[in-house]
């Protein structure tokens, strides 16, 4: 005869199972961990959800995500949405992610953040901030919309629109962009900046303002002054 302590342990180990169970995908995508302070899941035939909330922390392949509450759903917990202060950790590719809304396809590999974002790239050294970022793993590029600001050690940029090519170190700045290095100032229909060399491009309707080396901008020169006729020489006094 099984006593109650025995009954119970084995309820509480049924459903740690149930729950685990879903998370386990039945393809080649990448298996999931998670934990959190409430656990709720849907197995309905077409609903299947399960609900993290308090806590939450997921992990899948390479992305750590933390947020007040996650969700998975879709076919084998293909999508992942992620809300209140959601922190991203990308270890693969040398990123974290931070906004108020995640959206995580883990077949396309597309992540969309949305409110208050930032990208911090370890690779190369740089910081941006926007209202929107759309990553792009399988196409190794990021896109980042409205309000966009750049930091990079000496460079600052701002524009309407960022598309950040990881492979090859760019930044493509479209949307009335305005880029300063130290002192020096550009603007220009798109600039394009090399992470690497930190060489700067602008093309269509350009302007600058570049200081000279003695860190003031180069003076033009004047009209030339004309030199005053020398004088006569005096006729030497007379002697008594």
């Amino acid at each position: 005869m099984i006593d109650r302590g025995s009954r119970l342990h084995f309820r509480a180990l049924l459903c740690l199972a149930i729950l685990v169970t879903p998370l386990l995908p039945l393809a080649a995508s990448d298996p999931i961990s998670f934990s959190a302070d409430k656990v709720r899941s849907i197995f309905a035939s077409g609903r299947e959800e399960t609900l993290l909330s308090g806590h939450a922390w997921i992990k899948t392949g390479d992305i750590e995500i933390r947020a007040g509450e996650i969700r998975l759903y879709g076919n084998k917990q293909r999508y992942i949405e992620s809300t209140g202060t959601v922190t991203i950790h990308d270890a693969k590719r040398q990123v974290n992610l931070s906004g108020d809304v995640v959206f995580f396809d883990r077949d396309s590999e597309i992540l969309k953040v949305t409110g208050n974002t930032v990208m911090e790239d370890f690779k190369n050294d740089m910081l941006v901030r926007g209202g929107i970022l759309e990553s792009r793993n399988k196409e190794t590029i990021s896109i980042v919309q409205v309000g966009v600001r750049v930091f990079k050690k000496a460079i600052v940029a701002r524009s309407e629109m960022l598309i950040y090519r990881r492979d090859e170190d760019m930044v493509e700045l479209t949307g009335l962009p305005f880029v300063t290095k130290k002192k020096d100032e550009y603007r220009a229909s798109t600039i394009t900046i090399n992470l690497k060399t930190e060489e700067i491009q602008l093309l269509g309707r350009v302007q600058g303002m570049v200081q000279a080396k003695n860190d003031a901008p180069a003076a033009s020169p004047g009209p030339s002054a004309t030199p005053a006729p020398a004088a006569s020489p005096s006729p030497p006094a007379s002697q008594p």
